[in-house]
Formats: C-alpha cells, sequence, structure tokens
C-alpha cells in the first residue's frame, strides 16, 4: 500500500509538470462563459481554454429570493390567526406568515340569559355576530318579600323564644329570638338553722317552674384555719380559696384574682402591601378569647428597575425603579464597579485540564482569579472487527482489532463473519446429481425427469389427435438439458 501511495504521488508531479510545459509553449485563447446568479448562488464570467486550464471572475451576488406572490392557506378568525404563503418568483422557495385575527364583533345589544331572583344575581349577554361567543355581566339580586313574624317557641325561665318568617317567593326563612322571661320568687324562707358547727339554710322557690334558690345563714363564732385553695383561678375567672373551723369543720371561701391570657403566635388575616396597613389576630390558649393589631406596610417591590444611565466600573449611573405593586416610581442610584462572568478560557480535553477566567462585561479585564476545569478523561468504544477500540473525544486507539471469525462459504452464501456479517468471495454454488444437491440435498427447481422409454406415447398412435397442451402444431418442442437450459427440436 505504501508503495502504491509513492507511486500514485509521483504521477500525478509529472502530470502538473507536462501541464506546465505545455502551457509554456501554448498562447491561451479562452472562451466565456457567463453564468447568471441566482436566488441563492453567486453569478460569475468562465474564462476557459481548450487545453484543459480556465478561471472564474467578474463575480456578482446572489439575488436573494423575490417574494411577491401571496396565497391565503386558512382564513383568520375571531381569536385564531390565519396563515399566509408567499412564492418566490424566482424559485421554487416559499415562506409562511401569520394573519392577524379579526377580534370579536359584539352585537352591542345586551340579552337577558338568566333572570334574578331574591337570592341569586341575574345575567346579561352580548354576543358575537361571527363565532356566536359571549359577553357576560351580572345584574343586582332582588330583596326578599317577607311575610310577618310568626311565634314558634314561647320563652321560659331560663330559655328564649322563637319567631320566624318566610320570603314569599324562595321561601328563605329568617329567625329572632326572644329573651327568656326569668324566674319568679317567693319569699326567703328558712329551712335550716344556723349552729357553730353547720350554716343555717335558707330557700325560695320560682312560681313558674321547680327551680329553687338556696343560701346560707352565717354560722356562728367559727375558729378558722388557714386558708385552702379548691378552685385556681383562670384567665378569666377569679379562683376560689378555702378554710375550714376547727370546731365544727364548717368551710369558708374566697376568691382569688385571674391570671390573665396567655396568647398563642399571630395569625395573619390579611397581609400588608406597599400602600396599606396589614392585620393579625392572636388567641388566649386557655379561654380561646382573641386579639388584634395591625401590621406595618411592606417596602415596594421595584423589581429590576429601567436603566437610565448605565453605571461602568469607574462612574455610577441611575435607573428608574417603579414599584410592580403600586406602581409608584422613583430614581436610584447604580453603583459603579466590575460585573464579572465566568468564561471558559482553556478547554478541558481528554489529558490536559481546562482554565475558567473570570471577565467583566462592561470593560473586558479579567479577574485576578481562576476556577480550574478537570481533564474529561477518554471516552473509548470496545475494539470490533475491523477497529481496534477508540476514544470519541480525540479519536486515540488502544491495541488492536478483533479480526473477523469467518463461517466457510456454503452452496448459496459466500464465507461471513459471524460477529459483524460481512461476506468474502462468492457462494459455492449447488453441485445437482440428477435434480438434488449433493452437499446441502436442495432440489433444483429447473430438474425435469427424463422420459421412461418403456411407457408408449398415446399421441404417437393417431397423428391427427393434437397435442392438448401444444395447440400449435408448427411450436417447437423444448428439452432440457443437463446443465438446466433449454433446447429446441425442429
Amino acid at each position: 500500500m505504501k508503495h502504491l501511495k509513492t507511486l500514485l504521488a509521483v504521477s500525478v508531479v509529472m502530470l502538473v509538470c507536462a501541464f506546465f510545459v505545455s502551457c509554456e509553449s501554448h498562447t491561451h485563447v479562452f472562451t466565456d462563459t457567463v453564468v447568471n446568479p441566482t436566488c441563492t448562488h453567486e453569478g460569475y464570467t468562465l474564462h476557459s481554454c481548450e487545453c484543459g486550464y480556465s478561471f472564474k471572475d467578474s463575480n456578482t451576488d446572489a439575488l436573494g429570493h423575490e417574494l411577491v406572490n401571496e396565497k391565503v392557506v386558512s382564513e383568520p378568525a375571531c381569536i385564531t390567526k390565519g396563515k399566509l404563503l408567499k412564492y418566490c418568483s424566482r424559485c421554487s422557495h416559499s415562506e409562511t406568515a401569520d394573519i392577524a385575527p379579526l377580534g370579536h364583533t359584539y352585537t352591542g345589544v345586551w340579552e337577558l340569559t338568566k333572570e334574578p331572583t331574591c337570592g341569586q344575581k341575574g345575567v346579561e349577554s352580548m354576543f358575537c355576530q361571527i363565532c356566536n361567543a359571549a359577553q357576560t355581566r351580572s345584574i343586582s339580586a332582588k330583596e326578599h318579600t317577607y311575610s310577618e313574624w310568626v311565634k314558634k317557641t314561647e320563652p321560659t325561665c331560663l330559655e328564649t323564644g322563637l319567631y320566624v318568617r318566610s320570603c314569599t317567593i324562595c321561601n328563605n326563612t329568617e329567625e329572632r329570638t326572644t329573651d327568656p322571661v326569668g324566674h319568679n320568687f317567693s319569699a326567703w324562707e328558712t329551712t335550716r338553722e344556723s349552729t357553730c358547727k353547720s350554716a343555717g339554710q335558707m330557700r325560695r322557690k320560682c312560681k313558674y317552674c321547680s327551680e329553687a334558690e338556696y343560701k346560707s345563714i352565717e354560722k356562728t363564732d367559727h375558729t378558722y384555719g388557714e386558708w385552702v385553695i379548691a378552685t385556681p383561678a383562670t384567665c378569666q375567672s377569679k379562683g376560689t380559696e378555702l378554710r375550714y373551723c376547727t370546731v365544727c369543720n364548717a368551710a369558708q371561701s374566697r376568691y382569688t384574682e385571674s391570671s390573665g391570657h396567655v396568647f398563642g403566635e399571630w395569625q395573619v388575616a390579611y397581609a400588608p402591601t406597599c400602600t396599606s396597613l396589614g392585620f393579625q389576630t392572636r388567641t388566649c390558649t386557655s379561654c380561646k378569647i382573641s386579639e388584634s393589631e395591625s401590621i406595618p406596610q411592606n417596602p415596594h417591590n421595584y423589581g429590576e428597575g429601567e436603566i437610565i444611565n448605565d453605571a461602568t466600573c469607574s462612574l455610577p449611573g441611575n435607573k428608574k425603579l417603579t414599584c410592580l405593586d403600586c406602581g409608584f416610581s422613583e430614581i436610584a442610584e447604580i453603583p459603579a464597579g466590575h460585573l464579572y462572568n465566568p468564561v471558559v478560557k482553556i478547554h478541558p480535553t481528554c489529558t490536559e485540564p481546562g482554565l475558567i477566567v473570570f471577565v467583566c462585561v462592561r470593560c473586558n479585564s479579567e479577574r485576578g482569579d481562576s476556577t480550574p476545569q478537570a481533564a474529561t478523561g477518554h471516552n473509548i468504544v470496545p475494539a470490533s472487527c475491523e477497529k481496534p477500540s477508540y476514544c470519541t473525544r480525540c479519536g486515540i486507539e488502544s491495541g488492536s482489532a478483533l479480526g473477523h471469525y469467518m463461517d466457510p462459504a456454503t452452496c448459496e452464501k459466500p464465507e461471513t463473519c459471524r460477529v459483524c456479517g460481512k461476506t468474502e468471495g462468492e457462494a459455492n454454488g449447488h453441485n445437482y446429481v440428477d435434480g438434488v444437491c449433493t452437499v446441502c440435498t436442495k432440489k433444483d427447481p429447473l430438474y425435469v425427469p427424463p422420459a421412461d422409454p418403456d411407457v408408449p406415447d398415446s399421441q404417437d398412435d393417431d397423428p391427427d389427435v393434437p397435442d392438448p397442451q401444444n395447440d400449435d402444431p408448427d411450436e417447437t418442442e423444448a428439452t432440457q438439458t443437463p446443465d438446466g437450459s433449454e433446447a429446441s427440436e425442429n
């Protein structure tokens, strides 16, 4: 192969030398051919000599497409775009463009589509004349028409009374309560006289119900011990303390002050904005009573802002800041200084590391520090029959090719590699004997057995009887030769 390449190179050099020698003794006579420019290719003038030498000049730019013909592919609708196809007048190039939607064309007349009731709002609609799309607006609900109040439950000493009324249109009901009438007690009467050992008792009864109230008559001359807590105080109610008479064990009580509320975490009812206060509440963990307070306003949400004069590395700039929530705006300063971005200076390879530096987007100067990137390492593809293993990134090869593992040729297939399927040479071909291959036992599809001489031909006895398979008596009779071809007998 190396000698073949050397011989080819010598031949090329000899041909070139012969060409220039012939040109030195030859005066060129050029034929000019003007090639016109097209939409995508430039034009030029080709100067050709019969000796084979030629050159180009007078280049002209490509013309570019001239889109003049237009065809509407799809018409626009109220909310969907249409499509317009444009053709080049010089070539087969085409481009598509959008046709803006037409927009709705409303009738301008509001139609009642839902009647308002005393409990629900109504709806009016205005329809598009083209696509029948609807634009709606609500109608205020009607007021309820209530009947007179009807007593449903009489009030008692302790329970409220109940009155109801209903809407005569939608049957919606309203309720109201009346206060309990309260007990009507009799005069107090003594049921037990007080002593040193026990208090006396007085009672009175309600004239309407069985409710009774009792009160004690103070004991006489008790000698009390120390006070003892009977009921602990809470955040809303007082506690109770007792002390006992050392003589009769009678008890005396007193109240203690409440402990005060223990509030949980604040819960935000509605958050503050940049123009209004928020509101939050918290609840006592013991009695569930709540208190509330306002939350200070938020600062403005300016976002990135609109640059008026951009800052440089050495001079500050300014920008207009507009609140994205309320629209308030003000002018703010942009600090001067470098703005560094990472830039790959050296790309890593399979064996060599890379390097990232930081370059200012304003002045293109580099920062003093850098970040190395590790080498990528080889991405090796395993060896095949004809090619050794190699790296897909840098192309370096390792080892040698595996070589083909060839199966021998058969009657119908050449030598074939069982790994990659490559073939060499040709198939051996069949060796037919009496219509059967002696190698693979496949039958010859063209084989015709020879005629049996012991079997008489019935048509030979009567020459006037025509052959049913050969209507043309002049047609030649074909026989098969041993090599499979057909021979004719006249």
